[in-house]
C-alpha cells in the first residue's frame, strides 16, 4: 500500500478534525481494575485482537509469493526461524522444503495470524454521544466515558479505522503500510463506532510516543481532559471514580450524564 493511499484511509486526529479522543468502559470488576490503573496510576490498557467482540480482528487473507523470488524468500526465513531452534542447516532446509511441499498458504496463514496476534490495540471513539456506544461498552449507560487529548501522544499517534467491504488481504512479501492498515480496518458494520485506534506492537522499535510496560501505556498527567459519569452510573461507583481521579495525577472537568425526556440525545452538567 502506498504512503499516500494509507494517510487518506488512516489519518490521525489532527488530520481528521478531532482535538479529542474518548473511551467508554463498564464498571464491573475487572474493569474496576482497569479504571483504577488508568485514573490513579496514569496506565492506559491496551488488548490483543483476540480478546475483542469482532472474531475477524486482526485475522487478514494472506496471498502466497507471486513470483518464484518470493517463495525463495519465504524459504529462506523459514531456515532460519527453524535454525534458531537448535537445528542444523541441512535439517531446516529439509523441514522447510517439505513444509513449502504442503503448500505455502497454510505456513503463511498461520505465521501472519501469530505476528498480527501479538499487537497491542487501545480502541477509541471520535465522539462522546453515541448512543449505542454508551449502551454496549459502557453497559446501559451505567458505565463512563473518558476524554482524552488527541493532540497528546499516544492519542496524536492513534489511526482512523477504515470500513470496508472486502474482506482484508495481504500477498507475502509484507508491506508496512498495508499490515499497518489491517489492525486498523473493519467490517462496515462497525462503522457507527467512527473509532480511532492506537496501535503499538511490542517486536517494533518504536512505539507511539510514551512509554510501555507490557500492554500498558504511561500516560502524562495532562492526556485526560474530561471524564463524563453514565446516566444510570450508581452513587456508589460515582463516588469511587471521583476517588481514583482525586488520588491520580489527572485534573479533568467531571460531567454527569442525563437522558433527555424529549430527545434521543444526552445532556451533561459538570459537577467540578
Amino acid at each position: 500500500m502506498a504512503p499516500l493511499q494509507f494517510k487518506a484511509r488512516h489519518p490521525h486526529p489532527e488530520q481528521a478534525g478531532c482535538k479529542h479522543l474518548y473511551k467508554f468502559a463498564a464498571l464491573d470488576d475487572k474493569h474496576l481494575e482497569y479504571a483504577q490503573t488508568l485514573l490513579e496510576n496514569g496506565r492506559l490498557y491496551h488488548a490483543l485482537p483476540g480478546s475483542f467482540n469482532d472474531p475477524w480482528e486482526a485475522k487478514p487473507w494472506v496471498r502466497p509469493p507471486e513470483d518464484p523470488n518470493g517463495l525463495v524468500r519465504l524459504r529462506n526465513i523459514l531456515i532460519r526461524g527453524i535454525r534458531s531452534s537448535g537445528r542444523s542447516q541441512r535439517q531446516a532446509e529439509r523441514a522447510a522444503s517439505k513444509a513449502l511441499a504442503g503448500g505455502s498458504q497454510e505456513i503463511l496463514q498461520r505465521a501472519i495470524d501469530e505476528t498480527f496476534g501479538e499487537a497491542l490495540i487501545c480502541c477509541l471513539s471520535a465522539s462522546k454521544d453515541n448512543l449505542l456506544l454508551w449502551s454496549h461498552y459502557a453497559v446501559r449507560h451505567t458505565g463512563y466515558c473518558i476524554e482524552f487529548d488527541a493532540r497528546k501522544a499516544p492519542f496524536s499517534f492513534a489511526y482512523k479505522v477504515f470500513y470496508q467491504e472486502n474482506y482484508p488481504s495481504l500477498t507475502y512479501p509484507l508491506n508496512t503500510n498495508a499490515s499497518f492498515s489491517v489492525l486498523a480496518s473493519k467490517s462496515k458494520v462497525w462503522e457507527y463506532e467512527n473509532e480511532f485506534r492506537v496501535l503499538y506492537i511490542p517486536s517494533s522499535v518504536s512505539s507511539p510516543g510514551v512509554e510501555y510496560n507490557d500492554n500498558l501505556a504511561k500516560l502524562p498527567s495532562h492526556s485526560i481532559t474530561a471524564v463524563y459519569f453514565g446516566a444510570c452510573m450508581s452513587k456508589e461507583h460515582l463516588q469511587l471514580l471521583s476517588n481514583f481521579i482525586e488520588q491520580g495525577p489527572f485534573n479533568p472537568e467531571l460531567y454527569k450524564a442525563k437522558i433527555s425526556r424529549s430527545r434521543f440525545e444526552i445532556e451533561y452538567t459538570r459537577i467540578n
